[in-house]
């Protein structure tokens, strides 16, 4: 009896615990992205937003109002990968991501920490990636993280404000 009591109160406190709520953007910028890989290349357009908590998104277009890859990344460093490029998806610590997201999930960290880095040209090495980075009158003006594991890399050049 008292484990039909156990699991009533779980699906009873699963049930109440809530979802982040709906993504604010406070600002955005559009970007064109570039995503090379071994085999193949794909460049697209973007818009990158930063909500007032810092979490931030990014949506790729190619073509048509249909999104086909959403990037977030929460203050908490909580990543989560969604639509056809994502394949299945995927949510968790941004520092945990699959090989097959890590590339995306290092330049949603680095955007996330962009403003807080100095005008100037800047590269940083971070385990198996290398990100560049420009940034002019305190605005990101070009994003690039290459990965030694998979041969990934991602550029975004942010339009002028």
């Amino acid at each position: 009896m008292n484990r039909w009591l156990f699991l009533g109160l779980v699906l009873l406190f699963a049930g109440c615990a809530t979802a982040p709520g709906p993504f604010t953007a406070q600002s955005s910028q559009q970007a064109l992205v570039r995503w090379n890989k071994p085999d193949q290349s794909l460049v697209c357009e973007a818009v990158f937003s930063r909500s007032a908590d810092s979490s931030v998104r990014a949506q790729l277009y190619k073509g048509s109002p249909k999104v086909l890859l959403t990037l977030s990344l929460t203050a908490g460093k909580n990543f989560t990968a969604s639509g056809p490029l994502a394949g299945f998806g995927w949510r968790g610590d941004a520092s945990a991501a699959p090989l097959g997201l890590s590339t995306w999930s290092r330049l949603m960290q680095d955007y996330q920490s962009s403003p807080s880095w100095p005008d100037g040209e800047n590269e940083i090495h971070s385990g198996d990636a290398r990100t560049a980075v420009i940034i002019a009158q305190r605005q990101i003006r070009s994003l690039s993280v290459s990965n030694n594991l998979n041969g990934e890399t991602i550029t975004a050049k942010f339009h002028a404000p």
